[in-house]
């Protein structure tokens, strides 16, 4: 639970709220109440248990206390989640509007201006890549990875519409940066070495193969390709 360290409740002379203060909590609350749905969604997809899975309001009587840490969790929970593209519209409304300032710099740099998250846009770039798009989704996923550089799947996916574009430099730096991120998976070896054959970089492309065995000794591609880059090895080294 969050700790609320501004004062949204400050009252008139008299004691009672003023009428812009009533205004003002009114709008937080309608928020809130659109917030709660993206709040229950992220907590049935990560489980009961999580730290943030759920929503809990501290045993105050304090009306003021319990208004600023139960908005500050949905709020935060908005922002983790990446939510639907509504969601996180209502988050970044509500971060604002509190005037939460690190929250609302942790907001910039997971959404762009429109409130969209990493994850939205890779669907939009998955959606592109369906359609045969590549170049679309190529911009597209770019922009996702601005958003979040440590997304293994938006390097992976982008290498292959490199790939499918004769952009086999970006290629071959997206499967060596998944590569990076997830050293366990073949299939960004297979990427690698088939980047690194079209750019005729022969030994590079058989170590990348072999690196790739190590994880999956009998895939067919890789072995195929080991053996071809031998091959075409040997003939650049006669040829020179």
């Amino acid at each position: 639970m969050f700790v609320c360290e501004y004062d949204t409740m400050s009252n008139n002379a008299s004691g009672s709220p003023t009428t812009e203060q009533v205004v003002r909590e009114r709008h937080i609350l309608e928020l809130l109440v659109k917030a709660l749905p993206y709040v229950h969604e992220y907590a049935a997809n990560h489980g009961e248990g999580g730290a943030d899975s759920h929503v809990s309001i501290p045993d105050c009587t304090d009306r003021k206390v319990i208004l600023c840490q139960f908005r500050d969790a949905v709020a935060h929970i908005v922002i983790v989640s990446g939510g639907s593209e509504k969601g996180s519209t209502v988050g970044r409304r509500l971060v604002i509007l509190i005037g939460h300032a690190e929250m609302e710099a942790q907001f910039a740099t997971r959404f762009d201006v429109e409130g969209r998250s990493w994850l939205q846009y890779k669907e939009i770039g998955n959606a592109h890549y369906s359609r045969k798009e590549y170049a679309e989704a190529i911009q597209v996923y770019t922009t996702a990875l601005s958003l979040d550089s440590s997304q293994v799947a938006l390097y992976s996916n982008r290498a292959l519409c490199a790939m499918l574009l004769g952009r086999y430099e970006l290629a071959r730096e997206d499967a060596e940066d998944a590569i990076e991120l997830n050293g366990h998976n073949m299939k960004h070896y297979r990427v690698l070495s088939k980047a690194l054959v079209a750019l005729e970089l022969w030994d590079e492309a058989k170590a990348a193969c072999i690196d790739g065995l190590k994880l999956v000794p009998d895939n067919r591609v890789l072995l195929n390709r080991s053996r071809d880059c031998t091959a075409h090895a040997v003939q650049a080294r006669r040829r020179s």
